[in-house]
């Protein structure tokens, strides 16, 4: 996320805690906040919550902020796979090789790594999708899509993400060693 303070999207009820387990469990993110919401449910009997992610590139540059807030009226959890509207996607970018390589580990190991079908095929493409670490290495970068822990089979969300070495030739940014 690069030059934006802050990103809401909208989730169904029930997801913020799945996706916040994302955040800590495969990105290894430890500024994860699951708070309720300001709103509760039409009928009041459910209360609504966002989870919020921070990410912080070096000392020097503001936080930025990744919001998730239950909404009754937003869209499936799979609205992704499904809806053109809704078929976007994150990139973030790891502040250390080993945070990618934890970070990949951890994705593979619940199944998540994905292959987006519009850069499958040549290695050699700085933007390829991977199905190995040795390949995610090679890009410096790899895909997942679905939104959950290590411990759960249902996703809170499901939005692509493509996940980045700090070494990525296109990362605007150098972690704070590098300053």
């Amino acid at each position: 996320i690069v030059a934006m303070s802050r990103i809401s999207h909208p989730c169904r009820p029930g997801s913020a805690e799945l996706i916040a387990d994302f955040y800590r469990t495969i990105l290894g993110s430890n500024e994860v906040e699951v708070k309720e919401n300001d709103t509760s449910s039409a009928g009041g009997s459910l209360k609504l919550k966002k989870a919020s992610v921070v990410f912080r590139m070096n000392d020097t540059l503001p936080p930025q902020y990744l919001d998730f807030e239950e909404q009754e009226d937003a869209p499936p959890a799979d609205a992704f796979d499904h809806d053109e509207v809704v078929k976007y996607h994150v990139c973030l970018y790891m502040k250390s090789d080993a945070d990618f390589q934890n970070s990949y580990q951890q994705a593979e190991r619940a199944g998540l790594v994905w292959v987006n079908d519009r850069f499958e095929g040549d290695p050699a493409n700085p933007l390829a999708s991977a199905r190995t670490w040795e390949e995610a290495e090679a890009a410096q970068q790899y895909r997942v899509k679905d939104l959950r822990g290590l411990d759960s089979e249902r996703p809170g969300l499901v939005l692509e993400h493509e996940i980045r070495s700090w070494r990525h030739f296109r990362c605007p940014l150098l972690p704070a060693q590098k300053l």
